[in-house]
């Protein structure tokens, strides 16, 4: 992905983590998982 942004891998890293300490999750797991709940809460 970071190639595809033209940006670097530890740049990516670092917008990565400052995502999941935003949303409290700690894996794209759990993340995916918030995501899917709040499109269910609104579709």
């Amino acid at each position: 992905m970071a190639s595809e942004l033209v940006i670097s891998r530890e740049t990516a890293k670092t917008h990565r983590r400052n995502i999941f300490q935003k949303f409290g999750v700690h894996s794209e797991e759990e993340l995916f998982r918030l995501a899917e709940g709040s499109r269910k809460v609104e579709g």
